[in-house]
């Protein structure tokens, strides 16, 4: 069925219209790389390590690409135009630009989760999409992978609100799955979701792992 589909509505790049992906390998060389930040104050960090004169529930912040041109083209198509193949594509240049970051940590210290949406949202969407990259990548590196969160209540969509607005939408909409309580609290967790503006979701979402046990947390996004 997916030939079939490549071959009625061939990929063509968000950037150049080039034949064969979404995002062509050209595109992604000129596209501007990320700063790597603290993922408690968003200042600049070597790695993304938090500071350390810096508290917070995440010890570090991975990111993929710059939230720019392409990448942001193609999240926008996903969560907005419910075009999750493009996340098949996206998935690959991600891993081109974290593997190295991941392929050294050890699966039975590790697990990975994601942020989730609500369950009404992800019905009438149809996939959840960081979801399918936590899956995806939770297959690259050989680790399980688990919902640990889940959204208790519905949010406003964080776009156009300020940081304090986004902050305050965000408190208290996640708790902790009962299938958390399976998982050796000790394991340490890879909080995958799609983009980081403020960090306002990543950051609540440690927030409820910590306060239930677990005690290393690094956030893995795609863009910011």
């Amino acid at each position: 069925m997916v030939w079939l589909i490549d071959f009625i509505y061939p990929k063509k790049c968000f950037g150049c219209g080039a034949k064969g992906s979404y995002f062509c390998k050209s595109c992604q060389l000129k596209s501007p790389k990320p700063k790597m930040v603290c993922p408690s104050c968003d200042r600049l960090s070597i790695g993304g390590w938090r500071h350390g004169c810096c508290g917070g529930d995440l010890e570090r912040l991975i990111v993929g690409m710059k939230y720019r041109g392409i990448v942001s083209l193609g999240l926008r198509r996903v969560k907005f135009g419910s075009n999750w193949a493009i996340l098949d594509d996206l998935f690959e240049w991600w891993w081109k630009e974290i593997g190295e970051k991941l392929r050294k940590l050890q699966a039975e210290e590790w697990v990975i989760s994601w942020i989730p949406m609500y369950e009404v949202k992800k019905k009438k969407r149809g996939f959840d999409q960081a979801e399918i990259l936590a899956k995806k990548l939770g297959e690259r590196l050989g680790f399980e992978v688990i919902g640990l969160l889940k959204r208790s209540r519905l949010t406003q969509p964080q776009f156009g609100l300020g940081i304090k607005e986004r902050q305050k939408n965000l408190k208290g909409a996640f708790k902790i799955e009962s299938e958390a309580k399976e998982v050796v609290l000790k394991k340490k967790v890879l909080l995958v979701d799609d983009i980081w503006t403020t960090g306002s979701t990543m950051r609540e979402g440690g927030k409820v792992l910590r306060e239930n046990g677990f005690e290393k947390i690094w956030g893995v996004v795609v863009a910011g």
